[in-house]
């Protein structure tokens, strides 16, 4: 009786046994202690490098405007970004000359107060995807302070220029004159490289700002350079700048260089904000 027990109680453990083993692991088995696989990481696709400002390829690459002056001084119609939805997270994206004609259209528009306010853009982000070649063109620029607006309506957001560079800048002859024409408080504008275009200096009043004509208190302007030929009669007065006018203090201007600017073709020192050129001076 004895010896039944025994057997039986043998071909349980080994049943056990090889039950048990069939449930381990793999690499239990294999002798091999287990470790937790590595995690995925997030890649994040590199920006394509820029070719340098003035390399005849970028040049030739740059999105062209057309010219289309109703387009940009519009106050009938808002246009819609179709990339991006303003926030930090997905700014606006400006892949077109066009789309920066556009959003100069918004800022100007003139319709109830309300939609005024909403196309100042403020607190909203914008971030340009190309270079601009504005083929000389005369630019109304991104913000109103003239009568065409009636009255300033400043762009208020957030715009990086994204490191990219526009070409060939003209300028109207309006108060004040800029790639941006005004913008308000707490409006950004960085990153953004004008570099290459013609400032007509024809009027008496003309802030020419090239960057920014006119700009309010709590504005920031940072990592932005100019590089255009200034044009026009020592016997006008006129100011001149990164910045032509600023209407009130303070403004945060940050790693700008200005050193590009030529008149009659010879290097013109200018400072970051305008200053008034009367008939006769040096």
């Amino acid at each position: 009786m004895k010896k039944r027990i025994l057997a039986f109680l043998t071909v349980c453990a080994v049943l056990c046994g090889s039950a048990c083993a069939k449930k381990l692991p793999p690499e239990i088995e294999r002798g091999t202690p287990k470790t937790d696989s590595p995690k995925e990481t997030e890649t994040q696709t590199p920006e394509k490098e820029l070719l340098p400002v003035y390399a005849p390829e970028r040049i030739a690459a740059a999105s062209k405007w057309d010219g289309n002056q109703q387009m940009v001084t519009s106050r009938s119609e808002v246009y819609d970004f179709l990339n991006g939805d303003g926030s930090r997270e997905a700014p606006y994206l400006l892949k077109s000359a066009e789309d920066v004609a556009r959003l100069a259209a918004n800022v100007r528009y003139y319709g109830s107060y309300l939609e005024v306010e909403e196309t100042r853009y403020s607190g909203k982000y914008f971030r340009l995807e190309c270079d601009i070649d504005m083929q000389g063109h005369r630019w109304w620029g991104i913000g109103g302070g003239s009568e065409m607006s009636r009255g300033q309506t400043p762009f208020m957001g957030i715009f990086d220029g994204n490191h990219h560079a526009i070409y060939n800048l003209a300028l109207q002859e309006e108060p004040l004159s800029g790639f941006f024409s005004y913008i308000g408080g707490g409006a950004v504008v960085k990153n953004l490289i004008i570099a290459s275009g013609t400032v007509e200096l024809s009027s008496r009043f003309q802030y020419a700002g090239i960057l920014v004509g006119g700009i309010a208190s709590g504005a920031v302007i940072e990592n932005c350079s100019v590089s255009v030929e200034m044009v026009g009669s020592s016997e006008k007065s006129w100011t001149v700048g990164i910045i032509g006018y600023e209407t009130e203090y303070p403004v945060t201007k940050e790693n700008c260089d200005f050193s590009g600017v030529t008149l009659g073709g010879e290097p013109y020192a200018v400072p970051e904000t305008g200053y008034k050129r009367t008939a006769g001076a040096n």
